[in-house]
């Protein structure tokens, strides 16, 4: 995912391979847990279109899950 770097941190991938982050840095990471962190500290921005296609897939499969839950338990008495 793509990301805009707001404000300079240092993020530890894995607990032990320190990277520094620099404000107005773009960078492109498959790190999900550091996207997390970063953006809900305010300290990066996800790209807007790849943030609402990950929202979207979370939601189609939330929803699908949720469809299968109730295939289940109508076949159970």
């Amino acid at each position: 995912m793509k990301i805009k770097i707001l404000q300079g941190f240092t993020y530890w991938h894995g607990g032990c391979n320190r990277v520094d982050y620099v404000a107005g840095d773009e960078i492109d990471t498959d790190d999900s847990e550091m996207v997390e962190v970063a953006t809900n500290e305010g300290w990066a921005k996800a790209d807007d279109a790849q943030q609402k296609s990950a929202e979207q897939a979370a939601a189609e499969q939330a929803a699908a899950a949720t469809k299968e839950e109730k295939k289940s338990s109508s076949g159970k008495k």
